[in-house]
């Protein structure tokens, strides 16, 4: 990985027996540069879904793990944070060896100019209607979930995770971090506003793991 590189910072919280794994800085500026182009210039042009299969907002890839697993830059990118999944699973007294990335796809916030079979309307219809606990959701069957923030105009756009009926945990997204849950839990991400995402969009990698063996 190349370009200046920042001090790493990884911190644990644990809140109803539940662990937030985060950790800053996760590679060099230039390197995130370099993650941004392509994702901007290739996976959000060749691999996005329509609207009428991910509600927007926001914009999504496919399922594109197998894809990146192949790219070089990306492989990289997958085998930093293979580190930081093991080091989640030494604190969750899971065996890191029998834990599989299953699935990764990216999220976009930046703007509603857009090619699609739909209308500038629709898009901007949906984002008014859209709201944080209305779109909380949960990934069933994989038991470990990492969000990297890749482009994000303020760290108060982050993540935020249902505990229970009255209580939530609300991860910041500074760029170029990230946080590792158990995505199991209901949880949404927190959007800027389009005024915001013209110049600095709010882009997410997300990957799911299934640990195997007696987690599974």
């Amino acid at each position: 990985m190349h370009g200046y590189v920042m001090e790493k910072k990884i911190t644990v919280k644990k809140y109803n027996d539940h662990y937030f794994y985060k950790a800053t800085n996760v590679v060099s500026e230039g390197f995130r540069l370099d993650l941004l182009k392509s994702a901007q210039e290739y996976w959000f042009v060749n691999k996005k879904k329509s609207i009428y299969e991910e509600v927007f907002p926001p914009e999504a890839t496919e399922e594109i793990l197998g894809y990146l697993l192949n790219d070089p830059l990306w492989q990289l990118f997958y085998k930093e944070i293979r580190i930081h999944i093991m080091k989640y699973c030494q604190i969750m007294n899971i065996d890191s060896n029998k834990v599989k990335m299953h699935s990764s796809w990216m999220t976009r916030i930046q703007d509603i100019n857009f090619e699609g079979d739909h209308t500038k309307q629709q898009l901007l219809t949906a984002f008014k209607r859209h709201s944080t606990f209305g779109n909380m959701h949960s990934h069933k069957v994989n038991h470990i979930g990492m969000v990297y923030y890749l482009s994000n105009p303020n760290p108060k756009y982050g993540t935020v995770t249902k505990l229970g009926d009255s209580k939530v945990f609300n991860n910041n997204g500074e760029e170029n971090s990230i946080m590792i849950f158990d995505p199991r839990l209901e949880h949404s991400a927190l959007y800027p506003t389009l005024e915001e995402t013209k110049n600095h969009p709010r882009i997410t990698v997300v990957l799911d793991c299934i640990p195997l063996g007696k987690h599974s």
